[in-house]
């Protein structure tokens, strides 16, 4: 799976435009889709923290970062919580697809 996929599936999910996904700006909804990238990246490739960030315009400390966020939300934000389920599926189904 590929960096590109998940970006994809990813804005797609969260309805953002790909174009929009590198911008930096802490705009809640981007943000959001970003800390799915992160911890969605981690979980279909090998990537490292730095290739990811790098994939995004964005140091791996962002990564690192959203990771972290990426759990508090998954328990606090119903909103966050849906789409980041529906991204993970869409990611599982095209990985058992191939």
């Amino acid at each position: 799976m590929t960096l590109q996929e998940i970006k994809t599936i990813v804005c797609e999910s969260f309805q953002i435009e790909e174009s929009d996904f590198v911008l930096y700006t802490w705009e809640r909804s981007h943000s959001y889709a970003r800390y799915a990238y992160f911890v969605l990246c981690r979980k279909y490739t090998i990537e490292t923290q730095k290739v990811i960030g790098e994939s995004v315009l964005m140091h791996y400390s962002s990564v690192q970062m959203g990771l972290k966020r990426h759990g508090e939300l998954i328990e606090t934000k119903r909103d966050y919580a849906f789409s980041f389920r529906v991204a993970d599926n869409r990611l599982k189904q095209l990985k058992d697809s191939k």
